[in-house]
Formats: structure tokens, C-alpha cells, sequence
């Protein structure tokens, strides 16, 4: 039962993830709803993601820090769409708590093709927003590719099966 539940939970998480990236193209390039979507999806990732952690049987240190980065890459997204004041603390707390879970994660060789494609979907939404803010030409096709590769990224999440990897690291969360 719980494997059929954290399988609906993660495919939530991963359309709520692809739908931030969808929203910050949107917000960039300064179309209607763009505001929306990113609220929409960043509450559903911090009320989601929570609730997929207590499923979680056997927590590790990885799992903790991808819970505090969840919860305040959420709250910091929804914060900052909203134009409350100091919300960009909230996130820059959110790239030391990524960078402290990339250096004990890191990137998995045995990841394959996900991990790739993930990474060229936020390159190719970042270079999108570099090339907006520049007012170079170019824009729509890198947001293009961005959110293709992030909606493939999404479809091969869904399908591909759940490969258990276990690093010395995590051995520190057990007590």
C-alpha cells in the first residue's frame, strides 16, 4: 500500500516541479497567470512533500535534508510570488540547504537519464531568463526546449523504476 502511495506522491511532486519551471518561463516572459501557476505549484510541492516524507519508512540524512530544502524551496517560491518583504532570505537559506544535500548526494551514476535531463531543463530555463534579462533573441525557443526536456524528465519519472541507492552519509540519520 505504501509503495502505490509514494508512487502517486512523487508523480505529484514532479508535476508540481515542472510546473514551477513552467511558471518562472511564464513569469519571465510576462504572461497572464504566470503568478498563479507558481503559487499553485509551489504549494504543492511544500503541502506534498511532507506528507510523502512521513511515508517514508526508513529516513536517512539525505531524506531530512530534502525535507527542510522542500519545505523552504516551497514556502520561499510562494513568499517571493506573493512580493513579501525579506522573502528572498527564505531562499537564499534554500541554496545553502541544496548545496549541503548536493555535497553529502551528489549526482548518482546510476541515476541515468533523469538526472540529466533535469539538470538540461533548468540550464535551458536559466539561459531562457539570462537571454530575457538581456534582451537577446532567442528566448521562446530556450524556454521551449526548458520545458520539453522537463516535461520528458516528468513522463520518464513516471515510468522508470526506483533504483535503491544507499551512501555512507545516510548512515548518520540512524540512530
Amino acid at each position: 500500500m505504501n509503495g502505490k502511495i509514494l508512487k502517486y506522491l512523487d508523480a505529484i511532486l514532479q508535476f508540481s516541479v515542472a510546473g514551477a519551471l513552467l511558471g518562472v518561463s511564464m513569469k519571465v516572459m510576462h504572461w497572464p497567470y504566470a503568478t498563479l501557476v507558481l503559487i499553485c505549484s509551489s504549494a504543492i510541492f511544500a503541502l506534498i512533500y511532507p506528507i510523502k516524507f512521513w511515508f517514508v519508512k526508513e529516513k536517512r540524512t539525505t531524506d531530512y535534508l530534502k525535507l527542510v530544502l522542500a519545505l523552504f524551496w516551497g514556502i520561499g517560491t510562494l513568499l517571493t510570488s506573493l512580493n513579501v518583504a525579506y522573502s528572498s532570505l527564505i531562499n537564499y537559506i534554500t541554496l545553502g540547504v541544496f548545496l549541503i544535500w548536493f555535497l553529502f548526494r551528489g549526482i548518482e551514476k546510476n541515476s541515468g537519464i533523469s538526472s540529466v535531463l533535469f539538470i538540461l531543463s533548468v540550464i535551458f530555463v536559466g539561459l531562457g531568463c539570462i537571454f530575457r534579462f538581456l534582451q537577446w533573441p532567442g528566448v521562446p525557443i530556450l524556454f521551449g526546449i526548458g520545458i520539453l526536456i522537463g516535461c520528458l524528465w516528468v513522463v520518464i519519472g513516471l515510468f522508470s523504476p526506483k533504483h535503491k541507492n544507499k551512501s555512507e552519509i545516510d548512515d548518520i540519520g540512524k540512530s
